[in-house]
């Protein structure tokens, strides 16, 4: 996503920014990084709504996977739900695994 961002295609860094944060949200430290680049691409497109959500879940995020409150695994974004895009089997497995631990 860092590289995508770098290079200005913020539409493909956001795709790997949504799969981190499927994976990283239960983390406090990468799931605030994750919303941390999300602002930042919000902020370079002038988009407003993306702002405040991404403000709020960098907040909420990080207090919430501190104390290891987590909701479903999610995109991190607003529109991006799990019913609208199942997680891809590839990232299924490793939260499989995290939850046999």
């Amino acid at each position: 996503g860092r590289s995508l961002y770098m290079s200005k295609d913020y539409q493909g860094a956001l795709f790997y920014f949504e799969r981190a944060h499927v994976l990283g949200q239960k983390y406090a430290y990468p799931h605030t990084l994750v919303h941390w680049w999300m602002l930042k691409i919000a902020f370079l497109q002038f988009n407003l709504k993306d702002i405040f959500v991404q403000i709020s879940f960098l907040i909420l995020g990080f207090l919430g996977s501190s104390v290891g409150v987590v909701v479903k695994p999610n995109y991190g974004r607003v529109g991006k739900t799990i019913n609208e895009r199942p997680i891809p089997y590839d990232l299924m497995k490793f939260l499989h695994e995290d939850e046999k631990k």
